[in-house]
């Protein structure tokens, strides 16, 4: 039986599709274009945290939308941590510009012509990693009800999932095999580069909760910020973690930081007072304790990938492609092996993954991934041709 998040999409999809054809919607034709757009965000009010009531985007469209009047398929590219959404076209990534490289490959391969949109994953702690928690906002929905249908509201795409692809890099790696698993009927595919997913031994080797200056720092920052007044929490919390992004040219800081984002959105605590959020560490008699529960919920963020494969096999299995970019030389060693053990859980299940693994870091050679890794399993599997030849 449907969850009320099920039921709740279907609907506000329903009503989308059913007012473009009833002309009480804008028409697409008549929409905002290509660029940076900003997308009403209803999903994300009432956290303890606030966002933004709108939420940026940026849509890219193909060189013939302008003429063609038919519908594209669509790709939703989910950014990594702290990323904004004009950095892959703004030349941040090593030079990359998306529209560029979008519209060169639209050029060479017009029938594989999609629509692309970057959707934001970045809140005041760095990065939401698109889950819903009560601390930093419902994210996952904000993205499949929220975006997906403004974009179909206001563009013209093919309105059904094998027309639709998720992906990401790096914390939108994540998101993106966490969405495509769990919301099988509004994605049909996903492509995942560098994800930060963890293996059994992820979180050990990433360090939140075993490098000592990272422990030490927290056990200093938790006594300072026990006495912050309750109704101050949310404000000093972020204004706290701003300045330690203020100090981005010390990665020990950034870590810091990234720790109460990782913290927030996946073991939250919003009744606990700032920093609203369950951390697994705590001293005892002058020795530092884990608390095995905590400690699950941090390894289950970035990990648990069995448990997650086993809930979601049958949505895992309807897919029709599942791709994984993976970077040997990586600095973060845990995201390449963690990728592997997502591809090694998944054929264990009867799943077969296309993995693309090459010699560049996580995310040095972006640009060359998106043009021949993303770029041509778009055209194998969600090119509008593809799409009606499949269904003939």
């Amino acid at each position: 039986m449907p969850g009320p998040l099920a039921k709740a999409r279907k609907l506000t999809l329903c009503i989308a599709s059913s007012c473009a054809l009833l002309g009480c919607a804008r028409s697409p034709d008549a929409g905002p274009g290509e660029g940076r757009v900003a997308i009403p965000a209803p999903s994300l009010a009432g956290s303890v945290l606030s966002n933004a009531p709108e939420q940026p985007a940026l849509v890219l469209l193909p060189a013939s939308y302008a003429s063609s009047g038919r519908a594209y398929p669509t790709i939703y590219f989910l950014p990594g941590f702290t990323t904004d959404v004009t950095e892959y076209i703004d030349g941040s990534f090593n030079g990359l510009d998306l529209r560029r490289v979008m519209a060169a490959h639209g050029a060479a391969h017009p029938g594989a012509e999609a629509i692309a949109v970057i959707v934001n994953g970045r809140n005041a702690l760095g990065g939401s990693f698109y889950v819903n928690s009560p601390v930093t906002g419902r994210w996952e929905d904000d993205v499949v009800l929220d975006v997906v249908p403004w974009i179909d509201a206001h563009y013209r795409t093919i309105r059904r999932r094998e027309a639709r692809l998720l992906a990401g890099e790096g914390m939108g790696g994540l998101g993106a095999l966490h969405l495509a698993m769990r919301h099988p009927d509004l994605f049909g595919a996903v492509y995942a580069l560098s994800p930060e997913v963890f293996d059994e031994k992820g979180l050990d080797d990433q360090g939140m909760l075993s490098r000592p200056a990272l422990v030490k720092a927290w056990r200093i920052e938790s006594e300072r910020i026990a006495g912050w007044p309750a109704a101050e929490g949310p404000a000093r919390l972020l204004q706290f973690v701003g300045e330690l992004y203020a100090a981005n040219s010390q990665r020990f800081n950034r870590s810091r930081a990234f720790a109460y984002a990782y913290g927030a959105a996946f073991a939250p605590d919003p009744g606990g007072g700032p920093p609203f959020m369950a951390y697994p560490l705590r001293e005892s008699a002058g020795t530092t304790v884990m608390d095995p529960e905590r400690r699950r919920l941090w390894e289950d963020g970035y990990g648990g990938w069995e448990a997650k494969i086993a809930a979601h096999r049958e949505g895992l299995r309807s897919l029709r492609a599942i791709g994984l970019d993976i970077g040997r030389n990586d600095a973060l060693a845990w995201v390449p092996r963690g990728a592997r053990r997502v591809a090694d859980l998944l054929r264990q299940s009867g799943i077969e993954p296309e993995v693309n693994e090459h010699d560049g870091g996580h995310w040095d050679r972006l640009g060359e991934r998106i043009e021949q890794g993303l770029l041509p399993f778009i055209a194998r599997h969600v090119a509008a041709g593809n799409i009606a030849t499949a269904e003939r």
